[in-house]
């Protein structure tokens, strides 16, 4: 994951100079805020868009629904479709509106928000940013597992595997020719703005 977030601060100004040996630590440091700020989006998302019961009411029926919900969405990476209700008839895959509204809410939510400001590196949003997107939902809805919520931390230690399989998933499509993902790229970039 370093590599794309190398790529996003690419233009920023963030220089590394020659005699600073702690530029890599530095710059990782800021990935974590990164992700940090991207994750307290995706949270109350995850809750709004999937129907998890945030609730501190501990009953067996609530915490069971959360478990089944959870299961649900993972298996087939149904999360990602926009039509996931059904298991066996997913359709929509890369098209959960989910994607976009996060990715809204973490990059261009303000006139001095990344995605605004720094809008060529942005339009139309890579594959490395929609795959880093996914991950992060993945993450979140992680924190549901056991039905209750439990928080946990989003490092790229835990989720490189997850997000290399979503970037790979991704490149696959765009492999079978076609502008798939140049068209939900530039989609998402244009929803945002």
């Amino acid at each position: 994951m370093l590599r794309t977030y190398a790529e996003y601060f690419h233009n920023r100004d963030i220089t590394p100079s020659e005699d600073d040996d702690n530029f890599n630590t530095i710059i990782r440091r800021a990935f974590s805020q990164m992700r940090g700020q991207v994750k307290d989006v995706a949270r109350p998302l995850v809750i709004q868009h999937y129907g998890f019961n945030s609730s501190t009411a501990r009953s067996n029926r609530l915490l069971e629904d959360n478990r089944r919900l959870y299961q649900k969405l993972v298996e087939r990476d149904a999360y990602l479709h926009s039509e996931y209700k059904d298991p066996k008839n997913l359709r929509g895959r890369w098209s959960h509106p989910i994607l976009t509204a996060l990715c809204c809410g973490a990059f261009f939510s303000k006139e001095t928000s990344d995605g605004v400001v720094h809008r060529n590196l942005f339009s139309p949003i890579s594959p490395q940013l929609i795959a880093l997107l996914a991950t992060v939902v993945y993450n979140c809805l992680e924190e549901y597992r056991s039905g209750r919520f439990k928080a946990i931390e989003f490092k790229s230690v835990s989720y490189s595997a997850i997000y290399n399989t979503h970037l790979s998933n991704l490149q696959a499509i765009n492999a079978q020719g076609g502008d798939f993902l140049h068209f939900l790229g530039k989609e998402m970039f244009e929803d945002c703005m």
